[in-house]
């Protein structure tokens, strides 16, 4: 789904680079990880759930890694 990203950076002062921005923005696979569910007693614990999450959405969106590399070969 290709989504927008300009007002996450409205008020940044990387929009004054317009350069930058209008080759960058929005052109980039972006995943969305959130750490709010990570609670556990310790920090080793908490470290173990954080790279289990990573897996599992590596293994989600493993196609957008593999079609990058496909890419970067070419």
């Amino acid at each position: 789904m290709d989504k927008d990203s300009k007002t996450l950076f409205d008020g940044l002062k990387i929009m004054e680079h317009k350069d930058i921005v209008e080759e960058h923005l929005n052109k980039y696979p972006v995943i969305f990880l959130t750490l709010k569910s990570v609670e556990d007693d310790t920090y080793e614990n908490a470290i173990g759930r954080i790279r289990k999450l990573i897996s599992e959405l590596f293994q989600q969106y493993q196609y957008v890694y593999e079609s990058g590399r496909r890419y970067a070969q070419q």
